[in-house]
């Protein structure tokens, strides 16, 4: 830190510790001699879903989720939580109708309070069961109007009670020394 000044070294020391702090090493900006900026990081802002009808779309998953329409400025159509409630921000976004041709790599996992009740109103509202996933016991798939997949999960208290017996068996086999059957 020779032949620098003190404002210089201060920036060193800044992001050496800042640097320790994201898990990454202290560096230099070669050209500069300069420490470089700590990692620059976001957070999710919203999930954007392709659909050849937005405005149909926008009303299926405000009418399922409780959403509201937000302001936007573009053909795609904003939907989130109300002011008092939380929750990811949907981004309909009108494509080709004829794209979508496999399983979606990004779905959305929704936990009610009732699963049983809720797919019963999701298919009234124009859902649809997804026949690859009939099997599935732990949760339900289905697909909104467009064939985007959505996987409704047990509600809350059910998963708690699941994790529950999941623990007291790991803690059995571990006081019994058996070896876990997973």
């Amino acid at each position: 830190m020779r032949g620098l000044r003190l404002d210089q070294r201060l920036q060193l020391k800044a992001h050496e510790v800042a640097g320790r702090a994201f898990g990454g090493p202290s560096r230099l900006d070669p050209e500069m001699d300069q420490p470089m900026s700590a990692p620059e990081t976001a957070h999710i802002d919203s999930l954007t879903i392709d659909c050849a009808d937005p405005e149909r779309l926008a009303g299926f998953w405000c009418a399922l989720l409780g959403y509201e329409r937000k302001r936007n400025f573009t053909a795609s159509y904003r939907i989130g939580p109300s002011e008092d409630d939380h929750g990811p921000t949907l981004v309909l976004t009108p494509q080709d109708p004829g794209r979508k041709t496999g399983k979606n790599r990004l779905h959305l996992d929704l936990r009610p309070q009732d699963r049983d009740a809720f797919v019963a109103r999701a298919l009234c509202l124009g859902a649809s069961r997804v026949a690859w996933a009939a099997e599935i016991e732990k949760w339900t798939v289905l697909a909104d109007p467009e064939g985007n997949e959505f996987c409704v999960l047990q509600s809350a208290k059910d998963y708690v009670a699941f994790v529950a017996q999941r623990d007291a068996e790991q803690e059995f086999r571990v006081e019994s020394n058996e070896e876990p059957h997973d």
